[in-house]
């Protein structure tokens, strides 16, 4: 279930009328471009919920908001990807590492104060060679590796995130 708080003025008064718009979303196997969006995790919240960061393909954008804790929305960075085609993020403590399809690539980013998305210096790196069909990225529950899922190639890619939150070499299965 999603939440969004949307401020508009139909007059073109200086007085905002608030609306709130609830959208629950059950997927099906009959809905796959939604499916896919929600396997790819192309948005989401950190763990704390009060950052949400989404990918756009058609950018090659990474957009962060700040959360309120009525859940209201403010945009608070819109970055490069580092890539092309980006279709799945993964957060974990202050550190986010997107997934692009488009160029089989991972880049890292840092979370600064207010959501604020500042790219890791030096780490967009390629996926091993044969990489097909970039699918997902997700850390691990500690936060010590990044895996990436491939569709085509259906392989795993393992990377280790070393303290400067960079990538190391991946092992792949």
């Amino acid at each position: 279930r999603f939440k969004q708080r949307v401020s508009y003025t139909p007059d073109g008064s200086s007085q905002a009328s608030e609306v709130t718009a609830f959208a629950t979303v059950q997927p099906t196997f009959s809905d796959p471009a939604l499916l896919s969006v929600l396997q790819q995790q192309a948005v989401v919240v950190n763990a704390t919920h009060d950052a949400l960061f989404a990918v756009d393909a058609g950018s090659d954008d990474i957009t962060s908001f700040r959360v309120a804790s009525d859940g209201a929305l403010t945009l608070a960075s819109r970055v490069s990807s580092g890539g092309t085609r980006p279709n799945s993020i993964a957060v974990h403590d202050n550190l986010v590492y997107a997934l692009n399809s488009g160029d089989n690539t991972v880049s890292g980013f840092r979370v600064g104060g207010g959501a604020q998305l500042v790219a890791l210096a030096h780490s967009t790196r390629a996926l091993a060679p044969g990489a097909n069909g970039a699918a997902a990225i997700r850390f691990t529950p500690d936060g010590r590796y990044v895996i990436v899922a491939e569709r085509v190639s259906n392989r795993l890619e393992v990377f280790p995130v070393h303290e400067d939150g960079r990538l190391g070499d991946p092992v792949v299965s």
